[in-house]
């Protein structure tokens, strides 16, 4: 399973989940945010309905503040994915594959 079937099943199977972001490592998010951004979907902001899913990664767009917000998260920006069942996080490291899963354990 890739970042990709991940995020996939996080969308599909759930109304909130969060996904943490590195800035740093290419996430593009209002200038306002910096370091690792937990975006908290479905509850701080809503379900997007339009998301394109590539091999580079994620594009969206998001509201911040009731602003929309056109965001990029390469596969190797993205840190983090938890829903109420479970949780993924890869480590943040220059030389770590991509799209390699590090740590998959059940939040409950």
């Amino acid at each position: 399973m890739d970042k990709g079937d991940i995020f996939d099943q996080a969308w599909e199977s759930t109304l909130q989940f969060k996904i943490a972001v590195s800035v740093e490592h290419g996430a593009i998010l209002p200038p306002h945010l910096k370091g690792i951004v937990v975006l908290d979907l479905g509850q701080d902001i809503p379900i997007p309905t339009d998301v394109s899913l590539d091999d580079e990664g994620i594009r969206v767009a998001l509201s911040f503040n009731r602003t929309p917000f056109e965001c990029y998260f390469p596969w190797h920006s993205l840190q983090a994915i938890v829903t109420e069942d479970w949780a993924v996080s890869w480590p943040l490291r220059e030389e770590a594959p991509a799209k390699k899963v590090a740590v998959l354990r059940v939040v409950k």
